[in-house]
């Protein structure tokens, strides 16, 4: 059975979840302890004076890793197996495009991992894909691909622009920007070389 935790990092686009939580640094300003269980608040603290009623672990201000970084270390360890990040947009743009980072990290320690936010009303769903790969959209989604390097995808179905053997780089990011899920149902992105981003937004429910 899939063990799945939200990580709620410090950001005003943290989402409204329920479930298992751990919260970086001052993401615990948006744990509310009721439709959650705060499993811990993890950081240097250096936003957050670390007082709270959760179990807290502090870590030194000089290290070489972000609080985001300690939680998925953390959630891994505790044996969560899918971590979802709430907040990875929104604030400093450094800390967004570490955020983003957040995603193969888990992937290379051996989990599972997208990013859930909410932007402009609507919800932002964030994944990292290194194979072909299928998402949930809805009709009328906004679904975008964005290279981490440079990534080929060789097909995409349900979506408006079928994207055929098409290589995208970094330099070049327009290539497969705001594309339109076509119906209620699953997008597949054959994706056979690289790695890249998938955004997906869509209508807060």
């Amino acid at each position: 059975m899939q063990k799945r935790v939200y990580v709620l990092l410090n950001s005003p686009n943290v989402p409204s979840v329920e479930g298992d939580v751990i919260c970086a640094d001052a993401g615990i300003r948006f744990a509310d302890g009721k439709k959650q269980k705060v499993v811990a608040v993890l950081g240097d603290f250096d936003s957050f004076d670390g007082r709270c009623d959760f179990d807290t672990v502090k870590y030194p201000s000089h290290k070489n890793m972000s609080d985001g970084v300690i939680c998925a270390d953390y959630a891994i360890e505790k044996g969560y197996d899918e971590i979802v990040f709430c907040g990875v947009t929104g604030g400093r743009f450094d800390h967004q495009l570490s955020n983003l980072s957040l995603l193969k990290y888990t992937r290379q320690k051996g989990g599972r991992a997208f990013g859930y936010d909410v932007e402009d009303g609507k919800a932002l769903y964030i994944y990292f894909a290194a194979e072909p790969i299928s998402i949930d959209v809805k009709e009328g989604d906004i679904v975008s691909v964005m290279p981490f390097d440079s990534v080929t995808v060789d097909g995409a179905d349900n979506l408006e622009y079928p994207l055929d053997n098409l290589t995208i780089t970094s330099f070049d990011l327009s290539r497969a920007l705001s594309n339109i899920a076509l119906a209620d149902g699953k997008a597949h992105f054959n994706i056979v070389k690289g790695e890249a981003f998938i955004l997906r937004y869509t209508p807060l429910a």
